[in-house]
């Protein structure tokens, strides 16, 4: 690491983090509301690595942590995906997760190879969740 880049993390001091607290695997809060999951083992390297400091407020939802990063109220998101809309108001890293997608449906239900398969069907997503931009963009007919 450069002196300029020591500089840089020194004057960083505590970073805000916004987190997906019922994102398991992850990133969730255990019963001792420590976070848990893939991103906070990553968090955890960057913590000890480059001696950085995370708080976050355990009792917020993802809706509001959305909105109060716009305002700039929160630093980081550690885990959050990517799409037109959040590229407008957020700066995107390389990705350092990726997660297929899956469909999921009641057993003895329809079977669905694709996701044009669905296309008579209504698909259900949280609204704060990227997936559901990402359908809607890939899939218009699929309601």
């Amino acid at each position: 690491m450069t002196v300029t880049e020591q500089l840089f993390l020194e004057k960083l001091g505590e970073l805000k983090l916004g987190v997906g607290k019922y994102w398991k695997p992850i990133e969730f809060f255990g019963d001792d509301l420590i976070l848990q999951g893939i991103s906070s083992d990553y968090l955890t390297r960057l913590e000890n690595d480059l001696d950085l400091t995370f708080k976050f407020n355990h009792r917020l939802s993802w809706s509001e942590t959305t909105a109060i990063i716009k305002n700039k109220e929160i630093d980081i998101l550690s885990a959050v995906g990517t799409t037109k809309k959040r590229e407008t108001y957020l700066n995107f890293t390389d990705n350092y997760l990726q997660i297929p997608m899956v469909i999921v449906v009641k057993k003895n239900g329809v079977y669905v190879k694709k996701p044009e398969d669905l296309i008579s069907f209504k698909v259900g997503a949280s609204r704060s969740n990227h997936i559901k931009d990402i359908w809607k963009n890939h899939y218009p007919n699929i309601p």
